[in-house]
């Protein structure tokens, strides 16, 4: 009869933090394109499943950036666009998010003022 020690019961919890680690890792490389023009915002994701996603300047209500410790190292966050009539878009691993903000911001109080 063999018996498990210590280190060999906490396997499962080896792998749960691997595999955590390995979704964290595919998720700051996924593929991700923005297109700001002078009319609309356009975000394509994904890497396995593409994911796109197109709204109306005038429709965006808000644009939050939510990062964590490991998004703010590598330079990614999930971005929430909150559009009228109570529609939210989330999209996570996004790289530059900030930036993404500031410039849809940007194009968003332009558009107002025209």
């Amino acid at each position: 009869m063999v018996l498990l020690d210590a280190k060999q019961s906490d396997l499962p919890s080896e792998i749960a933090q691997y595999l955590t680690r390995a979704e964290l890792l595919i998720r700051q490389t996924e593929p991700s394109s923005f297109v700001i023009t002078n009319q609309r915002v356009t975000i394509k994701s994904g890497w396995l499943s593409r994911r796109m996603f197109e709204m109306l300047l005038p429709q965006i209500e808000s644009i939050h950036v939510n990062q964590g410790i490991i998004d703010r190292f590598f330079d990614t966050g999930i971005v929430v666009i909150h559009g009228t009539g109570g529609s939210q878009e989330i999209f996570p691993g996004i790289r530059h998010a900030l930036e993404f903000r500031r410039v849809a911001t940007e194009s968003i109080e332009r558009y107002a003022t025209r």
